[in-house]
């Protein structure tokens, strides 16, 4: 193991890989984002926040019933479906891309390079 400093935070962490540049995959991609996540609180001018500034997002509270039923359906491990949610979450891409392209296997549909970037990173993260 080799001790390295991420680029963006400057926390330090342990890496297998001498090249790693980040702590966590949860790093790189927030910080590496130009645009702000559509899931933050939106900001007003006057930094009055009220109910109005909540935004309740009803598809990440229902990401686990979501991964467990899409294991038992298509017969996959509940540990890869949970991780490839993850991956999709944090590009920002959409989950039917995920079923259609790994679950029922349409390989038409072209692969999106960040997905498989973020889950790559979370496969070497994930002890």
């Amino acid at each position: 193991m080799r001790i390295n400093s991420c680029t963006h935070c400057g926390d330090s962490f342990e890496s297998k890989r001498p090249d790693a540049l980040f702590c966590s995959i949860r790093c790189r991609v927030r910080n590496s984002r130009k645009a702000k996540p559509s899931y933050l609180p939106k900001e007003s001018p006057e930094k009055d926040y009220t109910a109005e500034n909540i935004q309740v997002r009803k598809d990440l509270e229902f990401d686990f019933e979501l991964i467990e039923l899409w294991a038992k359906e298509y017969s996959r491990p509940v540990e890869w479906v949970r991780r490839s949610v993850e991956s999709y979450r944090l590009a920002g891409a959409p989950l039917e891309h995920f079923q259609q392209r790994y679950l029922k296997k349409d390989k038409s549909i072209p692969t999106i390079p960040e997905v498989l970037e973020i889950s790559r990173q979370i496969q070497i993260d994930t002890p």
